[in-house]
């Protein structure tokens, strides 16, 4: 549980939620429970992740892996992501009667195990997906790759 709190207390963590969250008004949860933190870092072990690994890639590839997580969230999330417009032009409001009480603190985490699958062992992203339960994981393997692909 440690490990996992680590990587989501460091600096490194948390200027990409921050980032995350200006570009797409993300509300993330403050709180990381001991319960959330254990299953976090048992996935961690199951793709083979280790705290130095997580780290390294959260401040070598930090670009390309906001770019990844900013694709999955509009692909799979329904988020809109802020984006400039010329002077006067604004977007159109849109009036939603859903709310979402926020993500976990670990969201980007979990984000990071697959974008390590995806750089570092492809073929094992599907195993680890059913071994997590995802629904579909064959699709949502194809779907990971096809973002990954695009970066």
């Amino acid at each position: 549980m440690e490990i996992a709190k680590q990587i989501i207390d460091s600096c490194q963590y948390k200027n990409l939620v921050d980032n995350i969250q200006k570009r797409t008004k993300l509300k993330v949860l403050s709180e990381y429970r001991e319960a959330v933190a254990s299953r976090d870092e048992k996935k961690m072990k199951l793709a083979n992740l280790s705290e130095e690994e997580a780290m390294k890639l959260l401040e070598m590839d930090k670009e390309i892996f906001n770019e990844f997580v900013l694709c999955k969230m509009q692909k799979f999330e329904n988020v809109k992501i802020d984006e400039e417009y010329p002077n006067r032009e604004e977007p159109e409001q849109e009036d939603d009667n859903e709310t979402i009480l926020g993500y976990s603190k670990s969201f980007l985490l979990l984000y990071l195990i697959e974008y390590f699958l995806l750089k570092t062992n492809p073929s094992g992203l599907e195993p680890y997906l059913k071994a997590t339960r995802i629904p579909n994981a064959k699709k949502y393997e194809k779907e990971l790759k096809e973002i990954y692909r695009k970066l």
